[in-house]
């Protein structure tokens, strides 16, 4: 973990940037409290579930923008203007069955609606925004800003923000933890929460478990089993791995650099995570996602058992 870690942790900014030059969020206006850039940056979020991110961003390059379909204002119009009874309210909207291939909802094409004008990947997508728009609208007066305002009075301020998001149609619980540990993140957006921490929020995708699996780590400490987001992110199974590896790593000595925490099992998970993925770089070949027997241009010497992915 600790050679994965040195290789990879520089390349973790370097995705984060590229992210931020491909889709035009300002990291300036989300870390000065830009209620409508931080609107921009959880839709951008939502478009990951479910699909590599290199798909998604290139969908979003010969499509619409994150700009297009999450503007705030256009939404806001829209809404305003529209007769749809399902955008009439947040409790309303839970009737929305918009389906994209049919370009349709119940109903009726007649209704107009600004959701069916956003060029988005797949429906649950645009879902999504207008389910989002909706919750910010009638909890939180049109603003991202007060939803964070509204977390940092709550004593376990992760519990009230993941539950928050959890509301919003098609936002499943590694999308909000991704959202919010980089938001957090001061290596990322930056966003300032007395009291709250990006090691508060660690994903577990299929590639981190993979990855536990294959190298027979999970073996190893008797801790076997199927990829599943709820066990993986208990501290029994995945999750609680990488904060054991991360309490026995102290990353500032790791990488010499005081700008870090000694304590960093989010910074552990990215590096695990780009290990295996494949942005761009021969690095684990995302052979960790892939079933086989052996590994290809994995350029970390590991003992690892290479066990079949089943």
């Amino acid at each position: 973990i600790k050679q994965i870690v040195k290789q990879n942790y520089t390349h973790i900014f370097t995705a984060f940037r590229n992210m931020i030059q491909k889709t035009g969020i300002d990291e300036e206006k989300i870390r000065e409290g830009d209620s409508k850039e931080i609107f921009k940056s959880l839709i951008l979020y939502g478009q990951f579930q479910g699909i590599a991110d290199k798909n998604a961003f290139s969908y979003l390059e010969r499509h619409s923008s994150i700009n297009e379909i999450a503007d705030f204002d256009t939404l806001k119009e829209g809404v305003k203007d529209s007769p749809c009874p399902a955008l009439k309210s947040f409790s309303a909207f839970r009737n929305c069955d918009y389906k994209k291939s049919e370009h349709n909802c119940r109903y009726g094409r007649e209704f107009g609606c600004i959701l069916k004008e956003l060029d988005c990947r797949k429906g649950s997508i645009n879902i999504m925004i207008g389910s989002a728009f909706l919750f910010l609208k009638e909890y939180y007066q049109e603003s991202m800003v007060n939803f964070i305002k509204e977390g940092a009075k709550h004593e376990d301020k992760k519990f009230f923000y993941t539950r928050e998001l959890l509301k919003i149609r098609n936002i499943g619980p590694q999308t909000a933890s991704l959202f919010l540990t980089d938001l957090f993140n001061p290596f990322f957006f930056g966003y300032k929460v007395k009291g709250i921490d990006h090691n508060d929020f660690i994903v577990i995708d299929t590639l981190v478990h993979n990855f536990f699996h294959r190298t027979g780590i999970l073996k190893a400490l008797g801790r076997e089993h199927n990829y599943n987001s709820e066990f993986c992110h208990t501290e029994e199974y995945c999750k609680g791995i990488i904060l054991e590896i991360a309490q026995k790593v102290d990353i500032r000595d790791l990488l010499e650099d005081d700008n870090f925490q000694a304590f960093e099992p989010r910074l552990i998970q990215l590096c695990i995570w780009l290990q295996c993925a494949d942005e761009g770089r021969k690095c684990g070949g995302g052979v960790c996602n892939e079933k086989g027997p052996f590994c290809n241009d994995c350029n970390v010497e590991l003992m690892c058992d290479k066990l079949m992915i089943s």
